[in-house]
């Protein structure tokens, strides 16, 4: 689980999450950190404030993750499958 890549990304301090969660910054530290083990409803209070998903705690470093727009329609991307579905939206649209 890799909160903290999502703070850094987000540009979000412990401090200022704690304080939007109502807790300290030992405390939530502490929950998420190496030996922590935080529950699903804590996890999702967690993506809410970082605007995104509980998965997203989870994925690879180097995973396919974004969004794409075409034609008016916002796309997911989290694999090769769903580039690969997306390209054949495109070309089908040529």
């Amino acid at each position: 689980m890799d909160v903290k890549r999502i703070m850094k990304q987000k540009g979000i301090t412990f401090e200022t999450l704690a304080a939007k969660m109502g807790q300290t910054k030992g405390t939530l530290s502490a929950s998420i950190g190496k030996d922590g083990n935080p529950t699903l409803k804590k996890l999702e209070t967690i993506a809410q404030h970082l605007d995104c998903s509980v998965a997203d705690f989870f994925a690879e470093d180097n995973a396919i993750n974004g969004f794409v727009e075409y034609g008016g329609t916002v796309y997911r991307i989290r694999s090769v499958e769903d580039l690969k579905h997306l390209l054949e939206v495109v070309q089908t649209n040529e």
